[in-house]
């Protein structure tokens, strides 16, 4: 009885997951992880808070999150597929960023246009906008400013309370 038990304790540690409670993104902890280190992260303007959140999805399945840094340099772990996990990401997939905003209570895509990144290793940034593809075990730098804005108020230019 007791081996079943341990053999039971150990298989929930195994498959146990990250949940965040404010948005219920999970996602499971894979031997295949890559990062993208985030330089600063701006939501309407203003540098993010601890209490936002940044998710990364792959075909709208959350491969990673992690609590926003003010400070900067927010690192987004990006699990991979070990082959335990196959809709994780792949050699050169890239994922879709997005932010929960605690402030408004909002989920925010993240707009990476005014990054960049040294793709080669030379220490020159050469690839602007977009994301480098996923890689296991690789840590990419997205210099620049990642930002995400709330629309508030009526966004329909023909609706009567356009604006308000």
């Amino acid at each position: 009885m007791k081996k079943l038990l341990g053999l039971i304790s150990f298989l929930a540690v195994l498959n146990a997951g990250f949940v965040n409670t404010e948005t219920g993104w999970e996602y499971q902890q894979s031997t295949f992880q890559g990062f993208y280190m985030l330089a600063s992260t701006q939501v309407d303007g203003i540098e993010v808070e601890s209490e936002d959140v940044i998710g990364a999805f792959k075909n709208g399945e959350c491969v990673g999150w992690v609590y926003a840094s003010p400070e900067g340099f927010t690192t987004v772990p990006l699990m991979g597929n070990d082959g335990g996990f196959p809709n994780y990401m792949n050699n050169g997939d890239t994922a879709d960023l997005f932010i929960y905003d605690a402030t408004h209570q909002s989920i925010l895509p993240l707009n990476i246009s005014g990054t960049s990144y040294d793709s080669d290793g030379d220490f020159v940034d050469d690839v602007f906008g977009s994301l480098p593809g996923w890689a296991n075990n690789e840590i990419f730098i997205l210099n620049g400013n990642t930002i995400a804005n709330n629309t508030f108020g009526c966004s329909e230019l023909d609706a009567c309370n356009y604006d308000e």
